[in-house]
């Protein structure tokens, strides 16, 4: 006599689920985070400025020996960093939203898996993964051509170190930029297992 084998659940059934709901977070923590910040220190009275420039505010600290002040701003409309964290803003939110659907529908193919359903999920999937990759090569270009802009070309890149006399200058991305990278990555677990080789792909997306 045969011996029926029952049906085992596969982790891996989980991980789009799982992966959607994670990036959808981290594109909420990314939005409230600073992107990009930089420091000047000025060794020879021991002052500490640093600039953290979320995509709504920048908040700028002075710190000495005796005391810390802190300022935060909003972009001036007529700066061209207003423009590149503007539209940053935007890709962000539809990021988030296409997070949101890509969760619902991997519900919605765990609990019913069809083509139809599959399809659907893949779409929006590589719809969110692309538009995560454009929202941070995006970034990653326009700021140093809007910073050049704004200060007469005394910052001209994305990240970088500079020193004149005592005063230090260093600047590069932060938390907001590194989760939308981290976002993307993990929004290639999300792509529906039978959906990951290029052949299966096409067959999602069209049978």
């Amino acid at each position: 006599m045969e011996e029926k084998k029952g049906k085992k659940s596969s982790p891996g059934k989980y991980m789009g689920i799982v992966a959607t709901l994670l990036v959808f977070t981290l594109l909420i923590l990314a939005f409230f985070m600073p992107w990009w910040s930089y420091t000047v220190t000025d060794t020879s009275d021991d002052t500490v400025l640093t600039g953290d420039f979320s995509l709504n505010e920048v908040e700028f600290s002075l710190e000495s020996e005796d005391s810390i002040s802190t300022t935060t701003l909003t972009y001036a409309e007529d700066e061209e960093i207003s423009t590149t964290f503007q539209y940053t803003s935007w890709m962000v939110y539809i990021s988030i939203i296409l997070a949101f659907i890509s969760f619902i529908l991997s519900i919605l193919v765990l609990s019913k898996r069809t083509k139809r359903n599959t399809r659907m999920a893949t779409v929006v999937i590589f719809l969110t993964i692309v538009m995560l990759l454009v929202t941070a090569m995006y970034f990653m270009f326009s700021l140093p051509d809007a910073l050049s802009t704004d200060t007469a070309g005394e910052i001209a890149s994305f990240y970088g170190t500079d020193t004149v006399g005592s005063v230090e200058y260093a600047f590069a991305p932060t938390y907001g930029w590194f989760f939308l990278l981290a976002s993307f990555v993990v929004m290639l677990l999300a792509i529906p297992p039978n959906c990951k080789s290029m052949g299966n792909n096409l067959g999602c997306l069209i049978s």
